[in-house]
């Protein structure tokens, strides 16, 4: 047979042990999503403009989450600290934790040197996409409640 084929270990209890590890990760992903979010933001927010005004907002705040994402992706080095500022102002706004240190810290590189900024790039998306999706579905689990 011409290809590649996976490489899937012969003995049952390593394919159990891989999967469990896959699975490991995936459920420990999801728990890290659910803890990088201040919820008492979230309900303050809610609580603040009312329940049918952050129902409507919502689909805006997620733009301005991709919009400030694709910024931070594509942004120039000497543009850098302000599209971790950005990020950070709007990670602010929604109490997403881990996002908001890392573009605290991404931000602070960039004034003391540009080069090193970069590093915090795609960190900082990774754990905004994270968040992003713990959002989702927690003000999904949350709103059917």
């Amino acid at each position: 047979m011409k290809g590649k084929m996976l490489n899937i270990p012969a003995q049952a209890d390593t394919v159990r042990s891989y999967l469990g590890a896959i699975f490991t990760d995936l459920w420990g992903a999801a728990e890290r999503g659910l803890r990088m979010i201040n919820w008492k933001r979230i309900s303050d927010l809610r609580r603040d403009v009312g329940q049918d005004l952050f129902d409507r907002l919502l689909p805006d705040i997620f733009a301005d989450l991709d919009t400030r994402a694709f910024r931070l992706e594509t942004a120039p080095d000497e543009d850098l600290a302000f599209a971790f500022h950005a990020m950070k102002g709007s990670a602010l706004n929604l109490g997403l934790t881990e996002v908001i240190e890392l573009s605290t810290a991404g931000e602070r590189d960039a004034y003391e040197q540009c080069s090193s900024a970069r590093r915090h790039v795609m960190p900082c998306l990774a754990a905004l996409d994270t968040a992003r999706q713990a959002l989702r579905e927690g003000l999904l689990g949350r709103s059917a409640a």
